[in-house]
């Protein structure tokens, strides 16, 4: 603001362009303190409203949308926490297209459409499903994909150990029998730690879920297969009684998820046992009474059970999809069977340091970038580890890495070949450098003074572009009482503009935008498709949760609330009293059902608001102050109504104040 003199001065501002300045007092040219629902973009010279977001209000939505699609047919599909995959008409009609069985509750859902299949491929937690027939007038299933037995040598063949004594596959298969004549080994009644009495193996995925084998003969009570690593500690066991065994037939032991490490990257060993309740049992092996050459096969889950619960999945350029999984990057070729093995989909084609997990994805033109966090289990207790990882789709690894000290990446998203992200509540762009550019600290995303443990989070999917314009939906979640939820904008009119930074959607329904203890907001994300923009909310109070979908298109009316705040004034002397005489706010004459009413807040205390309100018609207010101030912000705050046409567009907002030469010594 400008500095004041010996007499009255006009503050005016007429130009809107720059923005949220850097705090309530500084910013760039043209900035302001802040406004909600407006913009200075489209048109520089004026701040016009921004069309209202309105909720579907669907009873079909039932939990916060994490991710949206569309196929080519124009429908767009949504998918929530809880597993539900949602279809949107081209007339914004939610219904329900399928519960996914199995889900793990909390799970942030990712899913991509594949055209050669014509199939939307979901990622959950620990598994990945198929929802065929997206767009053919053919009825859809939800198909789960599963992994085949792994047919890698160290796994399917006997083991021999190489020049260095190494284990590797000897290019028998394990299933064969040393004489072509069927073979087995006897079962003891206890582990025995000796060669003859063990199958040792090198997995090639993780995590193990499950062994199969074949008996020869039963005999009563239990049989176990217990799986150990090189130094003899147990890490996987199941059981079976004799009732679910089958001489002849397979049988499956199944574990939970037992994370192994994998042949290519660790090269680990591990080894089987088996043992009965009496010595009776007898199971097929390649060599008679030798457990070396078990007839076994070993099953991994597709995808590993993370902490986070998020594995994202991109389309990269229509050739395969990349999957965030754990710490690795799954490389997949999607072949449309229900069954894959390690030809079509590598689990671990690259992998990242140990105790990341890939939580988001994006690519830009040279590369796939992986944002990497190393996750607690305790909200608000959070490692401020993170990594952004780049590789060039070929390569063995990645080709290079940024180390993020300063937090964890969030929600990645890459326009015009420039790569953003969500560190720590600022906005970080990597622009092909070695290092990450600090673009904005996003206003009040910092805890100090709050009194309580933060666990402000962003979810995966919570940047999008709307007509040349970034928009991202902050904070996805927060325990936070002094941190605003809606969907901010960063972006410049032009070339010849800077880019600045407005607030432009509010949560529809919503009462407010700050959490209190009565009410906790939660954004799902964002996504635009076309002239249409959606966000997914959710409010949960004493009477209990709803969850929404919001949407902003060309049916939008203008937002039913507005309002602006200048920058602080204070004369250049913060320290000197000043005097506000009066304040206005000009705008082209007010269509129906809109109102303006002038506003002003003198060193920090409570807004005081004017006595008149515009209304239609009006093209201008004033409201008289006559009080003395060190510092003062003024603004005004607005309404419209379902019956108003079209935008309010401010013109200027003034302060005529006079500066008391006197005042000013010290």
């Amino acid at each position: 603001m400008a500095a004041g003199n010996t007499g009255d001065t006009i503050i005016s501002q007429t130009s809107f362009y720059g923005g949220f300045g850097t705090d309530g007092k500084i910013g760039i040219k043209n900035s302001y303190g802040d406004s909600e629902c407006m913009d200075g973009r489209k048109n520089p010279s004026r701040l016009s409203v921004l069309p209202g977001a309105r909720n579907l209000g669907d009873g079909d939505i039932r939990g916060l949308i994490v991710n949206m699609t569309q196929t080519p047919d124009g429908v767009r599909w949504g998918i929530d926490r809880f597993g539900t995959l949602y279809r949107i008409d081209v007339n914004n009609d939610v219904t329900v297209a399928a519960f996914l069985p199995g889900w793990t509750s909390g799970a942030f859902g990712d899913l991509t459409y594949w055209r050669l299949k014509d199939a939307i491929y979901i990622t959950g937690n620990d598994r990945i499903y198929a929802y065929t027939n997206a767009t053919s007038p053919n009825q859809s299933f939800i198909d789960t994909i599963t992994g085949k037995a792994s047919s890698y040598p160290t796994v399917a063949q006997i083991l021999v150990k190489d020049r260095d004594g190494k284990w590797i596959g000897g290019g028998t298969n394990r299933w064969s029998s040393i004489n072509g004549q069927a073979q087995s080994d006897g079962l003891p009644t206890s582990i025995i730690e000796n060669e003859e009495n063990t199958c040792i193996f090198l997995p090639d995925q993780s995590p193990m879920t499950r062994i199969s084998v074949r008996f020869h003969a039963k005999g009563s009570g239990q049989v176990h297969l217990v799986v150990h690593d090189a130094q003899n500690k147990e890490i996987a066991h199941a059981t079976k009684n004799a009732s679910e065994v089958q001489t002849g037939q397979i049988t499956y032991f199944d574990f939970p998820e037992t994370k192994v490490g994998d042949y290519a990257n660790f090269g680990t060993e591990y080894h089987i046992h088996m043992y009965a309740s009496d010595g009776n049992w007898r199971v097929e092996t390649y060599e008679q009474d030798k457990m070396y050459g078990l007839h076994f096969q070993y099953f991994a889950s597709l995808l590993t059970s993370t902490t986070r619960k998020s594995h994202p999945i991109i389309n990269w350029g229509g050739s395969k999809l990349f999957i965030g999984n754990d710490q690795y990057l799954v490389d997949w070729l999607p072949s449309g069977l229900t069954q894959v093995d390690e030809t079509e989909f590598n689990r671990h084609r690259v992998i990242v340091e140990n105790g990341m997990e890939v939580t988001t994805l994006t690519s830009n033109d040279e590369y796939v970038v992986l944002g990497c966090e190393k996750v607690s289990t305790v909200p608000g207790r959070s490692f401020q580890e993170g990594m952004l990882g780049f590789w060039d789709g070929f390569a063995d690894g990645l080709n290079f890495k940024i180390d993020t000290p300063m937090g964890e990446p969030k929600s990645l998203f890459t326009y015009q070949n420039i790569t953003y992200t969500i560190i720590d509540g600022a906005m970080y762009a990597y622009t092909g450098a070695k290092q990450l550019t600090k673009v904005r600290t996003l206003n009040d995303s910092h805890s100090e003074y709050s009194e309580r443990r933060d666990t402000t989070d962003i979810y995966p999917h919570c940047m999008t572009v709307r007509r040349g314009i970034m928009l991202f939906a902050f904070p996805s979640k927060t325990s936070l009482y002094t941190m605003r939820h809606g969907i901010y904008s960063w972006g410049a009119v032009d070339k010849n503009y800077p880019e600045s930074f407005y607030y432009s959607y509010n949560m529809p329904e919503a009462s407010g935008n700050y959490n209190t203890s009565d009410v906790t907001y939660e954004l799902g994300g964002c996504w635009n498709f076309g002239d249409t923009l959606y966000f997914s909310y959710q409010i949960q109070t004493a009477n209990g949760t709803r969850y929404n979908l919001a949407v902003v298109d060309n049916n939008s009316k203008p937002a039913k609330k507005f309002s602006y705040q200048s920058l602080m004034y204070d004369g250049g002397v913060p320290w000197a009293d000043k005097q506000a005489l009066r304040m206005g706010v000009t705008f082209r004459a007010l269509p129906k059902g809109a109102t303006i009413i002038p506003k002003y807040k003198i060193d920090a205390k409570p807004w005081v608001y004017g006595k008149k309100t515009a209304t239609e018609g009006d093209v201008s207010v004033r409201m008289e102050i006559n009080k003395r101030f060190k510092e003062i912000t003024f603004g005004f705050d607005g309404t419209t109504t379902d019956a108003t046409p079209e935008p309010p567009t401010i013109v200027s907002v003034q302060l005529n104040a006079r500066t008391l030469g006197e005042e000013m010594k010290l």
